[in-house]
């Protein structure tokens, strides 16, 4: 499929909606740098799998340290049918936890 770019954004932004909605419910007293990163990591891990998280019961808890450490703990992927640390996840979660510490 071959779309322009204004295509490509207006697609992400709708998508983005559905994520920011779904953080918006699951984690409604968070700052706005806290939501950016749980968007992001939900917009990554899916919308299920971000409401069991332990980023996010951390987060409900008060313990933002922990929900940091919570967001790094989502740095696998498969390869070749077995589930490895990947780099480029291990950068992308110190981003996200960075982000979602910072006042």
């Amino acid at each position: 499929m071959v779309i322009t770019r204004a295509e490509a954004e207006s697609l992400l932004r709708k998508d983005l909606s559905r994520f920011e909605a779904a953080v918006a419910r699951a984690a409604p007293n968070a700052t706005d740098n806290q939501f950016a990163a749980f968007v992001s990591l939900a917009f990554n891990i899916g919308i299920s799998a971000f409401v069991r998280s332990t980023a996010l019961r951390r987060h409900l808890a008060g313990d933002h340290q922990g929900a940091a450490a919570g967001i790094k703990l989502w740095n696998k992927g498969t390869v070749r049918g077995k589930r490895v640390v990947l780099r480029g996840l291990v950068t992308r979660r110190a981003r996200e936890a960075a982000l979602y510490l910072t006042a």
